[in-house]
């Protein structure tokens, strides 16, 4: 359980950090004033002050959303946040987990 929630923190702390950065690295001005169309709708996530965060938990997980990356930092910021949040993460998971696996080995053959 402690393994799991390590690494959620770890992941939640990256998550909102490249969050940020992308929100920083961006031109669209619907990150900070939200459209003019969502009066009428509530539930679009787009609406969302923290869409950008919403955005950037769907881009970690493969949908890009190619359309809306205006600048290159966008993209430099999400190839980054991609390749940590997914290769070295899965990475970091494993490693604990065998971790894991190992202490509780050695204590069953005690």
């Amino acid at each position: 359980f402690f393994d799991i929630l390590r690494f959620g923190v770890i992941w939640i702390c990256l998550w909102v950090g490249f969050g940020f950065l992308m929100r920083g690295a961006t031109n669209d001005p619907a990150l900070y004033f939200p459209p003019d169309d969502c009066a009428d709708k509530d539930s679009a996530l787009q609406c969302w002050h923290s869409w950008f965060l919403i955005k950037l938990f769907f881009q970690s997980m493969g949908e890009f959303f190619w359309d809306t990356l205006q600048t290159d930092a966008e993209i430099t910021v999400l190839v980054i946040a991609f390749v940590m949040m997914n290769i070295l993460l899965l990475n970091l998971l494993i490693a604990i987990m065998s971790n894991t696996y190992e202490r509780i080995k050695e204590s069953a053959e005690v």
